[in-house]
């Protein structure tokens, strides 16, 4: 399944408190100035999924993280990433767009390894529904690749499984 994530941003602290309107869901990217990982650095991704943007970023209170990772007046900040579908596509039910979001921050979080999600980082996603998973980044979406697969990012990716010997042109 193709996930579209369209971002926005970069947002200061300020602008992402005020992501409160019936579109601000989705997933987002925290960055700052890290002791180990440099200036402008991806330190957090998260979802926004029973509360908006604002909400939830509230409720890191990260308006506290500057000084405390001493980025030297840059401050914080946050790219907003919310789900897209394309032309004739089915919306998810509220159900499965629940369970969609987790995943695909499960699935982003694993391939990127931002320090401070280290749970996800260390348990790759097992499940095979994650095979099947792919998510274009458009727009705005800072350090993360442009598109990440879970058949390349599960256990028991395709690599897992490519065969030993290269295929051989000409002999089928």
């Amino acid at each position: 399944m193709a996930i579209n994530l369209v971002w926005s941003g970069p947002h200061s602290s300020e602008e992402a408190f005020a992501l409160q309107g019936p579109s601000d869901y989705g997933i987002y990217q925290l960055y700052v100035t890290h002791p180990v990982h440099g200036p402008d650095a991806l330190v957090y991704i998260g979802l926004a999924n029973d509360r908006t943007f604002g909400e939830r970023l509230a409720s890191h209170n990260i308006a506290s993280i500057g000084h405390e990772w001493e980025d030297n007046g840059v401050g914080i900040r946050v790219h907003t990433g919310r789900f897209h579908l394309v032309e004739n596509e089915t919306p998810p039910s509220d159900d499965d767009w629940g369970d969609l979001i987790v995943q695909v921050e499960y699935l982003l979080i694993y391939a990127h390894a931002p320090p401070w999600n280290a749970n996800y980082v260390r348990n790759p996603p097992s499940d095979p529904l994650y095979h099947g998973l792919h998510v274009l980044n458009w727009g705005q979406y800072g350090r993360l690749l442009p598109e990440v697969s879970g058949a390349r990012f599960t256990i028991g990716a395709v690599f897992n499984r490519i065969q030993e010997t290269p295929l051989v042109w000409g002999e089928q």
